[in-house]
Parts: structure tokens; C-alpha cells; sequence
């Protein structure tokens, strides 16, 4: 009998560390959500900004060669320079879109 009671006990102890631990990744999850919403950026960059206007990625890079696109930013002029939209530009131009 003392074996199947120190077998509960390991076992029990074992189940508090893993809760401890999952309660500790959930808290360090909240403060970085809650930061995120705290810092709301500015510059998003294509998938932070397809996903702001519902579209993919491959739209996002389609409306980039099309006049009429969002405006977006470029930190230089090199092709392979990271693409940022600013969430203002975001807003008006969706904004200008024709509804149906």
C-alpha cells in the first residue's frame, strides 16, 4: 500500500510542476499580448499588413506593381529592401475602395 501511495504522490507532484510551468508560459504569453496591444505599431510590414486587410501576401506583392495599390515604404532602394505599410495609408485607402 505505501508503494501505490508514494506512486499518487510522485504523481501528483508531477502534475503540480507541469501546471506551474503552463501557468508560467501563460502569463509570459499575456504580457507580451498586452504589450503588443500597449505599442499598436505603426509600420506593419506585408503579412501584418495582408492580414489587416483580409488579403494574401501574393495580393499584397500584386497591388505593389499596380498603380492604385497602397502606398508602402521602403528603407532604400535595393529589390530585396523590406516592404512596410503604414496603418494610416492602410485605412485611407481602403477607405477610397468602391463598395458594391
Amino acid at each position: 500500500m505505501k508503494n501505490n501511495d508514494e506512486n499518487v504522490d510522485v504523481f501528483l507532484e508531477s502534475l503540480r510542476n507541469e501546471l506551474k510551468s503552463l501557468k508560467d508560459e501563460m502569463d509570459s504569453l499575456i504580457q507580451r499580448v498586452e504589450q503588443a496591444i500597449r505599442i499598436k505599431p505603426r509600420l506593419l510590414d506585408q503579412n501584418d499588413a495582408a492580414a489587416y486587410l483580409g488579403y494574401s501576401t501574393a495580393y499584397m506583392e500584386k497591388l505593389r506593381t499596380k498603380p492604385g495599390g497602397p502606398p508602402f515604404i521602403k528603407s532604400d532602394s535595393s529589390a530585396n529592401a523590406p516592404v512596410r505599410y503604414d496603418i494610416k495609408d492602410l485605412e485611407k485607402w481602403i477607405d477610397t475602395r468602391p463598395r458594391h
